[in-house]
């Protein structure tokens, strides 16, 4: 029997006598069968359908809020705990990590971007705004705001 935590983990088929546990991240926090331990899973991607333009408009809400290293309130964040408050407000959970923001959506090219899927370079995530913009949290100079989309990013659709 597998158990989630979330809508947006996946179980995963195992053999008869194993339970795993997974949380947000996909990472296994229990497993039990007769003394073998499971590898982490892989997460699955996030399937709840995401209105986008709602999403931008939650983003552009938090413009103006200082970045805080770590943060994830409104009182301060940083860039992965924006877009992780931003899709919070529209029912979906995100982990606090660009790099797995990343990997719990689909690649799109930039041409396919539409406002609302996550703009991500290493180490790095906002909202895409559209008009090659991006509205994030990108340093305690900046704080979160709305500016041009630099370098060659990755667009992640979150959700269907």
């Amino acid at each position: 029997m597998t158990t989630s935590t979330t809508s947006h983990t996946s179980t995963s088929s195992a053999p008869v006598g194993r339970r795993t546990l997974f949380a947000a991240s996909g990472v296994a926090l229990a497993s039990l069968a007769l003394g073998a331990t499971a590898a982490p899973a892989e997460a699955a991607p996030i399937t709840t359908a995401v209105n986008r333009r709602a999403v931008v408009e939650t983003a552009r809400r938090g413009i103006g809020v200082r970045y805080r290293s770590g943060g994830t309130t409104t009182s301060g964040w940083d860039c992965s705990g924006f877009t992780q408050w931003v899709f919070a407000q529209h029912g979906v959970s995100l982990p606090h990590s660009a790099s797995a923001q990343k990997r719990l959506g689909r690649k799109v090219s930039k041409g396919a971007a539409v406002p609302g899927d996550l703009v991500v370079w290493p180490g790095h995530v906002g909202v895409y705004a559209g008009g090659n913009q991006v509205i994030d949290a990108g340093n305690r100079r900046v704080n979160t705001s709305q500016r041009k989309v630099w370098g060659r990013p990755t667009y992640v659709r979150i959700g269907a």
